[in-house]
């Protein structure tokens, strides 16, 4: 049987069917063709007209509590700083001093609070680690005979950290006269300022501070401590602080570290208009305030 093989004639060779398939690409391509001319590119978004930012004169420009100005103080850090201080005193058992009759007061009811005291000497050392870190040699906190070193400052200091104050805005210190240096010497810097305690009130969250056994070259006034030569502002002057807690009418109430080797409260009087009157004892002479707060 002999084998064929059947071939078919392509698509477009059949007759006709070449010519439609041209007709129908003609069609095509006319159809197509003004439809591509109409695509035409979106439109240019056009934004509303502005009127231009106004320029201001420098001396227009003020700085802004908390952005780059005066910090903002937190109300919540100062009542912490001031329930921090109630605590201890309380735990020192709430001994009071009176600074113009220098008179020393203790409840009968409660224990005496001394830094001799082993429970109360730890305490002491609580506030030294507490400001300087826990590798702080502890012998450092002594004098050589085992007396406690004056520890008022650290005091204050302690209370500040443990309020939530930083390094920026208060600077931990030994001596009070490094952290009344600093609020002179940093300016806008510094998140507390001082103030001339002669023609300031003091109020509740300030430091009131005094030189102390002043020697004879020692300025005199808030005026002469705050134009202090650097070479001088580097020695370590005495001074001592304490916090204000509370303002009532003619008397303030302020709590302290080391005096009366205790942290007491110191009863001082204040003039008519809330100033607080200087005692032998107890010279006041500048008051650091929260920067930021008001006058």
């Amino acid at each position: 049987m002999s084998s064929r093989i059947l071939r078919f004639p392509p698509l477009l060779d059949r007759p006709g069917i070449a010519g439609l398939a041209l007709r129908l690409l003609a069609a095509l391509s006319i159809s197509i063709l003004p439809g591509c001319a109409a695509l035409q590119p979106p439109p240019t978004e056009r934004w509303p007209a502005t009127d231009p930012a106004p320029v201001y004169a420098v001396e227009d420009i003020r700085p802004a509590p908390g952005l780059g100005g005066e910090p903002a103080p937190d109300p919540a850090s100062t009542e912490r700083l001031l329930a921090l201080a109630l605590q201890e005193w309380q735990l020192w058992g709430r001994g009071r001093w009176d600074a113009a009759t220098n008179l020393t007061e203790r409840r009968l009811d409660e224990p005496r609070g001394l830094e001799a005291e082993p429970h109360l000497h730890a305490r002491v050392l609580l506030y030294w680690l507490g400001v300087k870190g826990g590798d702080f040699p502890v012998q450092r906190t002594r004098h050589e005979d085992g007396s406690l070193r004056p520890w008022s400052a650290v005091f204050i200091s302690w209370l500040m950290r443990g309020a939530g104050f930083g390094e920026r805005q208060f600077e931990a210190a030994e001596l009070h006269w490094q952290y009344i240096r600093a609020a002179l010497d940093h300016g806008v810097r510094a998140g507390f300022e001082a103030r001339d305690a002669a023609s300031t009130a003091p109020r509740p969250g300030d430091l009131i501070c005094a030189p102390r056994d002043a020697a004879p070259d020692a300025p005199s006034g808030f005026a002469q401590w705050s134009a202090l030569a650097r070479p001088l502002r580097a020695r370590a002057w005495p001074w001592h602080c304490d916090l204000v807690v509370q303002v009532d009418g003619a008397e303030l109430g302020a709590i302290g570290g080391n005096v009366s080797d205790s942290v007491t409260w110191t009863r001082t009087p204040l003039d008519a208009d809330g100033r607080l009157v200087p005692t032998p004892e107890r010279p006041w002479t500048v008051v650091l305030r929260q920067k930021g707060a008001p006058p």
